[in-house]
């Protein structure tokens, strides 16, 4: 949804690689985008880094990647993104001071949603599974009611799209001190609060993100821009 939403009106050559199911077709990946002057290759939902991206090949190609490693040298990264085909309602105020639903399944997540259980005026729901738990639009309107979303380790890395749901709900995303290097590294720097532990969750001030975040995905649409235009004028 992010790349329809900031990429969908740029006219050129951008390809979009779900790499985690598409490394097996890499020759014929390439054969295709070679039937182009020049390539912008996203590589997205590839958590486990399993495309082997080392392995494109085009004379004229810039390189886009979800989900990166500190090992992944590539030109640009990209957020996992935020949900797709919803509705973000924000509202007029923020009557909860924090909120979270997801999967408890790891460590991370079980201390954080052990501090939430002893903290008031939020909203806290505990699903057994991704997606598994209230209807995706109830639980948009419930996050955009809140000022805070903690933001615990995914299934395998730190970014999540819970961290994009809330920027696009003017919540302030909070991390843990383990993930602020992957983030400064992915987004450039970030205005996010970071805690040692979810127990200092209730020190956290908020802060609204509407303005960086309104700045970086304009950021993100003029480097695209730029990598066309660039690779437009090689020859």
């Amino acid at each position: 949804t992010l790349i329809d939403d900031l990429f969908g009106d740029i006219e050129g050559n951008i390809f979009v690689i779900p790499g985690e199911y598409e490394g097996e077709y890499i020759d014929q990946i390439n054969e295709e985008i070679n039937k182009y002057p020049y390539a912008v290759v996203l590589i997205t939902s590839d958590e486990n880094s399993k495309f082997p991206y080392k392995a494109l090949q085009h004379p004229r190609m810039k390189v886009w990647m979800q989900y990166p490693k500190d090992y992944h040298e590539v030109d640009h990264f990209l957020p996992a993104g935020y949900s797709p085909n919803s509705k973000f309602n924000i509202p007029d105020t923020k009557e909860l001071d924090w909120f979270w639903g997801g999967q408890v399944t790891h460590q991370d997540r079980f201390q954080l949603v052990e501090q939430l259980r002893n903290m008031d005026n939020g909203f806290l729901i505990e699903s057994e599974g991704f997606t598994q738990g209230i209807d995706l639009q109830d639980y948009l309107d419930l996050m955009g009611k809140a000022k805070i979303v903690p933001c615990p380790l995914g299934s395998v890395q730190p970014d999540t799209m819970r961290m994009y749901d809330a920027l696009e709900l003017d919540c302030m995303p909070v991390i843990r001190t383990r993930d602020d290097a992957f983030y400064n590294r992915l987004l450039g720097g970030h205005p996010f609060p970071v805690v040692n532990a979810w127990s200092d969750l209730p020190y956290v001030k908020y802060s609204n993100p509407h303005g960086w975040w309104q700045y970086y995905k304009g950021e993100m649409v003029e480097q695209m821009k730029e990598d066309i235009e660039w690779l437009k004028s090689q020859s």
